[in-house]
């Protein structure tokens, strides 16, 4: 069995940036980031065992993309990255009749269609909003989603998720983690829609088992050896960010790109 951690997150503080990391590199322990060799776990951090079944590739995105969906859907997925991949296939399982991705990445959106997403609506071949809107009422019975998530991290695509709301359904605001980034927002589609906007960006411990037990229970359903595409080691890392960075780009061939030991 491997050792799965989930480590709690330090207080910001009220201090600038800058000055907060040098203040925590004169601490001990010196071990505060990611992308490192090794890392400190604080008390009170909670430690989860990894299934003998699961390969490494399997659970790298457990704690987060994995366990971030699984929080958050208790289907219109705009975004078919790692986290809009894993919601198709959470949705599926969680009996969602319906779900739809919408994207603008060919490959992308067929392999959300791989996790068992209904319909790929492709923002290309789609541009205009009203007939977005109108695939969407119409894949869903003339009502609009249940739920709709946000995994796409630019806030203009937010109006549009909300429109493709039914009367009463909620958004899920996931992916903007951007500060400063905003959006022009006309509150009475929401009042007169019922709507609710829910923000998640971080999830309870008990998330991580479940996370674990969704991947073993659909270890043969889902093409799960599809998500994480590339391996980089640790003194890649910066070509390993240019190369996953998606946009303005027609393609990627990146799905999940993970760092090695």
């Amino acid at each position: 069995m491997r050792p799965l951690l989930r480590l709690p997150q330090q207080g910001a503080g009220r201090l600038p940036v800058q000055d907060r990391a040098a203040a925590r590199a004169r601490r001990l322990p010196h071990l505060h980031g990611a992308f490192a060799d090794h890392y400190y776990l604080r008390p009170g951090g909670a430690i989860f065992k990894v299934p003998d079944a699961l390969a490494d590739e399997a659970v790298a995105g457990v704690n987060c993309t994995l366990s971030q969906v699984i929080y958050g859907l208790h289907v219109l997925i705009q975004g078919a990255g790692g986290l809009g991949v894993q919601a198709a296939a959470v949705a599926k399982d969680m009996g969602a009749a319906t779900v739809i991705v919408v994207d603008q990445i060919l490959g992308r959106l067929e392999l959300a269609k791989a996790f068992g997403a209904d319909h790929a609506l492709n923002f290309k071949d789609v541009p205009d909003r009203k007939e977005r809107v109108k695939l969407v009422r119409q894949w869903t019975g003339g009502v609009g989603a249940d739920v709709a998530f946000d995994f796409v991290g630019f806030p203009a695509v937010i109006p549009e998720g909300i429109e493709m709301l039914r009367s009463g359904g909620t958004y899920l605001e996931i992916g903007t983690i951007s500060r400063g980034a905003t959006i022009e927002l006309e509150p009475s589609l929401l009042v007169w829609g019922s709507k609710k906007i829910i923000g998640v960006i971080q999830y309870d411990p008990w998330v991580i088992p479940r996370a674990l037990d969704f991947l073993v229970r659909t270890k043969t359903r889902w093409p799960w050896d599809r998500i994480l595409s590339h391996k980089y080691p640790l003194e890649k890392i910066n070509e390993a960010f240019a190369a996953s960075e998606w946009h303005n780009k027609e393609t990627t061939s990146i799905t999940r790109a993970a760092l090695t030991p």
